[in-house]
């Protein structure tokens, strides 16, 4: 059954990281499945119903074996590292992860306006202000990404979902990675939308990503990517021949030049070229973005400008969710799979970890989880109430009112915050990034009497209890 050495490398692996442990709290019997919304490679996705608080969900159910015989345990793994630390209003957040003898489940946010493909299908043309819309939607998503030193490697309509309010998300990290010097080898991506850099196996960073998303720009305005070629050798070709950008001639009526100048920057097809490649920053400051208030947007403040083709019956593809590809195994397949199952207490080795609870109706009733630190959110002085520029937030005698929790971490023992009788409020991240950080680690947990689990914040009696609970918590 495979590379024995392999297997041991990739168990030292796991029991290296222990970002997840097993709490058994979470299981299939705890969730109604309604209908199939999806499909992936070796996966169905279902609309579910988490029994316990009457709440919908998306759960993407993966068929061990067929992981093991297309060698994607490694992905599998990897991206549940990723899932279960991040935490943002962009991309599709993950609660629980969990397994039984045959298949993997992944309980994710649920989307009912399908993803941005199915809008493409259905929705050909797009004005400058909903592409400008969609645009930073994804922005925000991959700055916090990026943030983090993750590439994401995969950014496609298919991969960007939408929300109720017309508000997009980014998900599938299953071939992300974290950046590296020597990436070369690593070749995953979706042709069409992967960057020259990853087509010809040359080192990438974060600018394979910003391609995507020039690429996705391109097909919005156009209908069609700019570089239309599928398989890898014609597209190469294609690449080298010419370096496809919008002309003046070509540019739709309604579309301003520095719409035009902002995608041909980002499908450069030098990354040294393209825009972002110093840092995101120069993607912020383009003129043709200057008038999204990303704090607004961050927020979800600014009414969405899409007009999203709806299906009563579900937008996604049901032709598509429906087809059982098991029907159709060729005889050669099936060995594989059988042969597979005779080895099933070694695989599982590879699973022995696939479990994540996040519980976010009771914030500190986590003490069995083992969970890395989540990851950094750049936006975090968006929150709607931090109104005061953020360089500003260094200066003496600060209100507590206008800053989140790591803000209070980081001036606790400076003297500089004013702890008056006042309720504390809280970021649900923070809070959580306080007891990844913190609780978990020493078993410690806040008096109750701290704690209004239902608006989630702390009230602070008077000055010095206050204080010395919080000095105790995170040992000050």
């Amino acid at each position: 059954m495979g590379n024995a050495q392999e297997l041991s490398n990739f168990s030292s692996f796991i029991n290296t990281e222990k970002y997840i442990s097993n709490t058994g709290k979470i299981a299939k019997s705890n969730f109604k499945f309604l209908e199939k919304i999806g499909r992936g490679g070796f996966s169905q996705v279902w609309k579910v119903l988490y029994t316990k608080y009457n709440k919908i969900y998306a759960l993407k159910k993966m068929y061990k074996i067929e992981i093991i015989d297309k060698k994607c345990e490694n992905d599998i793994i990897i991206e549940l590292s990723f899932l279960s630390r991040i935490h943002h209003p962009f991309i599709v957040n993950t609660y629980f992860a969990f397994q039984d003898s045959d298949y993997l489940y992944l309980v994710s946010d649920y989307f009912p306006q399908g993803d941005l493909r199915y809008q493409l299908i259905h929705n050909k043309v797009y004005n400058e202000m909903q592409v400008k819309f969609i645009i930073s939607n994804i922005l925000l998503g991959l700055d916090y990404i990026h943030t983090n030193n993750i590439i994401h490697r995969d950014i496609k309509p298919e991969n960007i979902l939408i929300d109720k309010k017309g508000y997009l998300a980014i998900t599938d990290f299953g071939v992300s990675r974290y950046k590296k010097d020597d990436n070369h080898n690593e070749k995953s991506g979706t042709p069409g939308y992967m960057a020259p850099e990853v087509l010809f196996e040359k080192n990438h960073g974060f600018e394979v990503d910003f391609f995507a998303l020039g690429v996705i720009g391109y097909e919005l305005i156009f209908g069609k990517r700019p570089y239309t070629k599928m398989k890898k050798s014609e597209l190469q070709e294609e690449m080298i021949s010419k370096e496809v950008g919008i002309k003046l001639e070509e540019l739709p009526k309604g579309y301003t030049l520095n719409c035009m100048n902002f995608i041909n920057k980002l499908i450069k097809r030098k990354p040294k070229e393209r825009l972002g490649a110093q840092n995101i920053e120069q993607i912020y400051n383009h003129k043709w973005l200057s008038d999204i208030d990303f704090k607004k947007l961050y927020n979800k403040k600014i009414n969405s400008p899409l007009k999203l083709f709806i299906n009563p019956d579900g937008n996604y593809d049901k032709k598509n969710v429906n087809f059982n590809k098991y029907l159709f195994l060729t005889p050669m397949t099936k060995n594989r799979y059988l042969n597979l199952k005779l080895y099933k207490e070694d695989f599982e080795t590879y699973f022995k970890n696939y479990y994540f609870y996040f519980n976010e109706f009771d914030l500190f009733d986590r003490k069995n989880t083992e969970i890395i630190n989540k990851f950094k959110n750049p936006h975090r002085y968006y929150n709607e109430k931090n109104d005061n520029d953020s360089k500003n937030k260094y200066e003496n005698n600060i209100s507590i009112d206008d800053y989140d929790s790591t803000d209070i971490l980081s001036f606790a023992n400076t003297g500089k915050i004013i702890f008056g009788t006042k309720k504390i409020c809280f970021d649900k991240d923070n809070i959580m990034d306080i007891e990844n950080n913190e609780l978990l680690k020493d078993g410690k947990s806040l008096d109750a009497s701290f704690l209004d689990s239902n608006k989630k914040v702390i009230n602070a009696i008077d000055n010095n209890s206050f204080r010395k609970k919080l000095g105790e918590f995170i040992k000050l």
